[in-house]
């Protein structure tokens, strides 16, 4: 399957909409954002070298976003604080696709990669991974638990992301290969978008349901939790327009990308209604907090775009472009010094 391809599947898993033009070989290929960017002046940044600045390397205070490229990809490291932000890093070493980031408590990067099928993990201040786990097929999204137990989110059959074989993996601290599936979406048109843990380690998992073409308005995504260290689900009745991302403050309130808006839905714990929509400038992907929770990053998926915006407020106070060849997906943030 060509690259072009691949990243199409990937991406229409992203969108779970008919957003792919027909190419004149008849694969998916990804049509390219139009249009002008809704948003204040871009500072773009420079195709500088894969080398590590002295910031980067103590992994403190750092903001990673995935690009996905034609070939590969690439992960970029920026300052969180500033504006108009550069990149002071570049990750490329085994990341082919890259989604979902997540960095755990020991500063560890990790990396879904959606095209080799991996999820590449880096130790603080390293370009190139010291694990590399396996067997996850599709790899969308990751998070790591306090114990250290790995979860990913694997959309399955890239080729046909809706063909009922995705599911949630775990992988046991310091494992390559998964011990049990936590979930497995058998209906042809289910698959999960984003995983994250709360403050005590219990599993949520947004996930897309079937399109329905005779209800084309019906919400197409739900959450579903799991008690720390158990496989019974519980559909907390949360509806999603369009999902994908997933992150949790630490007041346990839930913040779900919803692209049909674009915003970001801030449930409280308990809740199934929104107690707050932080509206998304031009189009929303993933999203990350910082470790004082007062600011977030929103990545723009087919816009090459991150939104910096203020925690729970929603201003927007910085804005980051890459070209235009580059598709923004995966976010996360290092600890900003505390753990």
């Amino acid at each position: 399957m060509s690259f072009s391809r691949i990243l199409a599947a990937a991406l229409w898993a992203l969108a779970a909409l008919p957003i792919m033009a027909a190419s004149s070989s008849g694969a998916r290929v990804l049509p390219m954002a139009a249009g002008p960017f809704l948003a204040p002046p871009l500072a773009r940044d420079r195709d500088e070298g894969g080398r590590l600045s002295s910031e980067s390397t103590s992994a403190k205070g750092l903001l990673y976003v995935a690009h996905a490229t034609n070939p590969g990809g690439e992960v970029a490291i920026y300052k969180q604080e500033g504006s108009a932000q550069r990149p002071i890093g570049r990750i490329k070493d085994g990341v082919d696709g890259p989604f979902g980031l997540f960095v755990d408590r020991k500063r560890n990067l990790y990396v879904a990669n959606v095209v080799n099928g991996t999820v590449t993990v880096y130790s603080p201040g390293t370009t190139s991974p010291s694990l590399t786990l396996t067997g996850a097929g599709a790899p969308y999204d990751v998070v790591v638990g306090r114990d250290g137990t790995v979860y990913v989110a694997n959309i399955g059959d890239l080729d046909n992301p809706s063909d009922g074989s995705g599911s949630v993996l775990a992988y046991p601290p310091g494992q390559t290969t998964p011990s049990k599936t936590i979930v497995a979406f058998k209906k042809v048109g289910e698959f999960p978008t984003a995983v994250a843990l709360d403050s005590s380690d219990n599993l949520y998992v947004v996930f897309h349901r079937p399109y329905d073409s005779a209800r084309p308005n019906k919400p197409l995504g739900e959450i579903l939790e799991f008690s720390q260290g158990s496989m019974t689900k519980k559909n907390l009745g949360i509806h999603i327009a369009s999902p994908l991302g997933l992150t949790i403050d630490t007041s346990n309130n839930l913040l779900v990308i919803d692209q049909s808006g674009p915003s970001v839905e801030v449930f409280p714990a308990g809740s199934s209604t929104p107690s707050k929509v932080i509206s998304i400038p031009v189009s929303a992907a993933f999203v990350a907090l910082n470790h004082s929770n007062d600011e977030i990053w929103v990545t723009g998926g087919f816009y090459s775009i991150v939104h910096e915006m203020s925690y729970p407020a929603g201003q927007l106070t910085d804005t980051i472009a890459k070209k235009a060849a580059y598709f923004v997906t995966g976010v996360a943030t290092s600890l900003d010094g505390s753990s």
